[in-house]
């Protein structure tokens, strides 16, 4: 029976949403959208001109985008996904196009080397701009299906191993491919543990019913591998279900550990059998073309067979100019495959060493490499991390979604926040007098003493701030600005952290510390925000010759740090968030220390532990020497390459 049309295109989604959520995987594009309340999100389709056997309504699309090469400058983007190229035009699709945008790209080889030649060829100004108008077209369909931007803000997901640069630089490559409002980021580790906390949920079950039954939160330490085709990230948190029925909080054991060996390391070392079994040496566009169809059948056949039915294959393609065909023994699997899934345990294995896991989960696409997970669990129970297999949950089913439900999940409990990301201290925003410290008997330090202003108004004292129900730690502060002032003009605020060990003080509802004793961090220029404030629509204060403002602000530590500014037009100081005016801006200028945070920020911001996809005992290119010395020299400059006919028959036809 024919699809009818409705299956094949799926109708828009009605009216504008409260959010979208964006997954750039290595090799794919998934993309959802919710709003507020929503149980799920609806997976974006329609993507258009879909190839054969692949309808539109398939809810993820390839990495790929599409150039027309322009004679008098860069060439222009055209297309994106499954769209195809028109030879007619010379177009020319651009690949997985995620990896510029990676932790140390230069470690990704060949697929780098390939965005670099095609950035290079077709005049753009930089290899970044290819993920960046490969956003622009990710942005624009989702904007069209959801008829609009989205109310709320977009959430993106970014390698765990981000640092806050990397992730301020990623939120303005958003910016600039069009996504407007607010924009959320977040770990894909963090992403896979929200996604999972039901499955989560399910496996502890019997557990945490027994501790609610006593009164009891019941915690569960987890780690989170996820093992995707890019980057393989593994985070461990502590999780606890609450016995009042509020949503788990999770706090992290160990900063997260990202490294650059995903499945696609496997299909480049394949590429490099391939190279030395031939005897390649072709400009690297002519060999993309040539290897293209026996990566695909290795992509395809051989790896997600290894090693258990494997056996030494005759690929259905002629070697260039020769009789024979080309050969995968077993013995060129072994080198392709173990080193990689070696590695993985073995960094797995250092980063966990002494922590006592109760459950891990893992996912992504490279966990599906049927020798991986025998390899982990026996890892991991030789380092006494686990105890048994069936600590180890492998999802394989939720590989290629998990992603994005967990960035709806987030969007539906930003309270997970609460216990994750912890204290933030704000400086320039609490007055204490020196009568108040008098009758609370507290030694001012010789440094703070000194400051010509403090007794008077002591602007560098810290306030951690309240509780709100979202998660976000706010405080609220106000300035006292001239009567007469034409323009709002105040201070930037100050962000300071406590030193270790530094002495805390309370007064009323606030925690705080003298400056002395905390580090400055960063800097918030609120002018901009603030600057169409009428100052003579404020009330006057109780400081003569003075007019009063009240602003509300709003830390949110995360993959970066967020700072909610909220404000009444009469400068009155808010009761609630009814008839607010507000902003969201972004703490530039960081200057943060690459050692432990651990009480006051959260741990993706320190500097990661590693990146790179060396292989400490690879035993790949001493057996690509010994194929180079078999094969010998071969010219294939004025060959015919032949590639089988497209039936089940053995004929080849020539290109």
């Amino acid at each position: 029976m024919a699809s009818s049309s409705t299956a094949r295109h799926p109708r828009r989604i009605a009216g504008r949403v409260d959010w979208i959520c964006v997954d750039l995987g290595t090799g794919g594009l998934r993309m959802g959208c919710s709003n507020e309340g929503d149980e799920d999100c609806k997976e974006i389709a329609n993507y258009a001109e879909a190839q054969a056997g692949t309808p539109s309504l398939v809810p993820q699309a390839p990495s790929d985008i599409i150039y027309e090469p322009n004679d008098e400058g860069p060439a222009e983007p055209v297309a994106f996904g499954y769209a195809r190229p028109r030879k007619s035009r010379r177009q020319t699709v651009v690949s997985k196009v995620k990896i510029a945008l990676l932790p140390d790209p230069e470690s990704y080889g060949y697929a780098h080397s390939l965005l670099v030649h095609a950035s290079d060829t077709l005049r753009l100004s930089s290899v970044q701009q290819i993920p960046e108008d490969f956003l622009r077209f990710a942005v624009a369909h989702a904007t069209k299906e959801c008829g609009g931007q989205p109310r709320k803000g977009w959430v993106f997901s970014v390698p765990q191993s981000y640092g806050i640069e990397e992730v301020r630089n990623f939120r303005a490559l958003i910016k600039k491919a069009g996504g407007i409002g607010n924009i959320y980021i977040h770990g894909e580790s963090d992403c896979v543990t929200y996604a999972n906390l039901p499955s989560i949920q399910d496996i502890i079950g019997e557990a945490r019913e027994l501790a609610f039954k006593q009164g009891r939160n019941f915690s569960v330490t987890a780690g989170i591998f996820d093992l995707g085709a890019g980057t393989a990230d593994v985070t461990t948190s502590v999780i606890c279900f609450n016995v009042d029925g509020t949503p788990p909080t999770i706090t992290e054991r160990r900063a997260p550990l990202g490294f650059a060996i995903g499945g696609d390391l496997f299909d480049i070392r394949f590429i490099d059998v391939l190279r030395a079994k031939l005897c390649i040496d072709l400009p690297l566009e002519e060999e993309q073309t040539l290897f293209e169809p026996f990566v695909d059948y290795f992509h395809r056949r051989s790896k997600p067979r290894w090693p258990t039915t494997f056996e030494e294959e005759e690929y259905p393609f002629h070697v260039p100019g020769g009789m024979e065909r080309f050969v995968l023994t077993e013995e060129d699997m072994v080198c392709i495959m173990d080193p990689p899934i070696d590695e993985t345990c073995q960094r797995i294995g250092k980063h966990l060493s002494g922590l006592r896991l109760q459950l891990v989960v893992v996912s992504g696409g490279n966990s599906e490499v049927p020798g991986m997970m025998p390899r982990l669990r026996t890892m991991l129970k030789k380092k006494n991390i686990v105890s048994a297999d069936e600590q180890v949950i492998h999802l394989a089913g939720q590989s290629s979604n998990a992603v994005i439900h967990g960035l709806h999940y987030w969007t539906s409990h930003p309270q997970l926040v609460r216990g994750r990301y912890a204290r933030v201290t704000l400086a320039r925003v609490v007055k204490r007098h020196r009568k108040e410290l008098a009758r609370l008997r507290i030694q001012i330090p010789a440094p703070d003493a000194e400051e010509p202003d403090f007794f008077d108004c002591a602007e560098r004292i810290m306030t951690e701030g309240d509780l709100v129900p979202d998660g976000t730690r706010t405080v609220d502060v106000y300035y006292d600005i001239d009567a007469d002032a034409e323009k709002f003009d105040v201070h930037p605020i100050v962000f300071c952290i406590p030193n270790e060990g530094s002495q805390e003080y309370t007064s009323g509802p606030c925690v705080w510390n003298f400056a002395s004793e905390c580090r400055l961090v960063g800097m918030l220029d609120i002018m901009p925000t603030l600057a169409g404030i009428d100052v003579a629509a404020l009330r006057r204060g109780p400081v003569k010759g003075k007019r009063r403002c009240w602003l509300r602000l709003g830390a949110q530590v995360g993959m970066d740090i967020t700072i909610k500014v909220a404000w009444r037009s009469d400068g009155r100081k808010p009761k609630d968030e009814t008839g607010l005016c507000s902003s969201t801006l972004t703490l530039n200028n960081l200057e943060l220390p690459n050692d432990g945070l651990v009480k006051e920020f959260r741990t993706p911001i320190q500097q990661r532990e590693s990146c790179n996809s060396s292989i400490s005992t690879d035993t790949l290119p001493g057996h690509l020497e010994r194929l180079r010395t078999a094969a010998g020299t071969k010219d294939l400059s004025q060959q015919t390459i032949l590639t089988p006919a497209p039936s089940s028959s053995s004929e080849y036809i020539t290109l």
